[in-house]
C-alpha cells in the first residue's frame, strides 16, 4: 500500500518513473528541459520496502528542489541528500508512526526501521 501511495504522489506531480539506470545505483532522478523523471533500477531493490524507500527518496529530492550533479561538491550533495529524506520522510511517515514506534520501545535505527517495515 505505501508504495502505491508513492508512486500516485509521484504522478500527481507529473514525474515519470522508468525501469533501469546504472549498475549498483538503485534510482536516481534526472531533470531535463524542464521534465523530471525517475530511474529506478530493479536489479537493485530487493524488496517492496526498498523500492519505496528509493522512490520516496527520489521523490524527496523532487519536492524539496534539491537535484544536483553528479559532480557538485560533496558538501552541497550532503546537503541535497539530507533535505532529500528529510521531505520523504515527513510526507510519507507520519509523525504518529513514529511516535507509536516510540512508545512500543524502539530505541536504535535497527529497530524503527524494523518496526516500520523499513530497509
Amino acid at each position: 500500500m505505501k508504495t502505491l501511495q508513492v508512486y500516485k504522489k509521484i504522478d500527481e506531480c507529473g514525474v515519470l518513473v522508468f525501469e533501469g539506470g546504472i549498475a549498483g545505483v538503485k534510482g536516481l532522478i534526472v531533470e531535463s528541459g524542464g521534465n523530471c523523471g525517475i530511474f529506478l533500477n530493479s536489479k537493485e531493490t530487493h524488496s517492496s520496502d526498498e523500492e519505496f524507500m528509493v522512490l520516496a527518496h527520489e521523490y524527496g529530492h523532487y519536492a524539496s528542489g534539491t537535484l544536483h550533479r553528479f559532480n557538485s561538491d560533496k558538501s552541497y550533495v550532503s546537503q541535497c541528500e539530507y533535505r532529500a529524506d528529510r521531505k520523504a520522510i515527513t510526507e510519507f511517515l507520519p509523525i504518529k508512526k513514529i511516535r507509536e514506534a516510540i512508545d512500543n520501545g524502539c530505541q536504535t535505527s535497527y529497530e524503527f526501521s524494523e518496526y516500520l517495515d523499513l530497509p
